[in-house]
């Protein structure tokens, strides 16, 4: 099985696969359509796919998140 990717940025949201950026995004909207237009295009070429969600640590002023 393969696995796309919706990960979180500090100001947006990429999708991923494999390690590789297929796609920016400025909002999380658009983000999960695009993911799901690649995992439906992958199934139809015969290719089993799960989208998951990996959120990234963000940091406001300069401070990481504990």
């Amino acid at each position: 099985m393969d696995l796309i990717l919706v990960v979180t940025k500090p100001f947006d949201w990429c999708v991923e696969r494999r390690g590789q950026t297929l796609s920016r995004h400025s909002s999380q909207e658009a983000a999960y359509k695009a993911a799901l237009d690649y995992a439906s295009a992958l199934f139809d070429e015969g290719v089993r796919t799960q989208v998951t969600i990996k959120p990234e640590p963000r940091t406001f002023a300069g401070v990481l998140p504990e």
